[in-house]
């Protein structure tokens, strides 16, 4: 028989997979549109080898701000 300290802990660690699982698909998701946007970016410049492309601060600022999002 579980008490019901164990229940709580149980439904919180099932809240916290559950975030993390989240936070996870933020990532990925944020991860995929940088990807989107550096070919938006080579296709504008007219040539996929010109140097032009997110750096990674902006990389990191946007899948920061989509994982504060979730």
């Amino acid at each position: 028989m579980t008490t019901s300290y164990e229940r709580q802990e149980e439904k919180q660690v099932e809240q916290l997979e559950g975030f993390a699982e989240n936070v996870a698909d933020k990532y990925h998701d944020s991860v995929d549109k940088i990807g989107m946007l550096e070919t938006v970016v080579q296709a504008e410049s007219g040539n996929g080898n010109n140097d032009i492309s997110l750096n990674k601060k902006e990389s990191i600022v946007l899948i920061r701000d989509n994982i504060a999002a979730a």
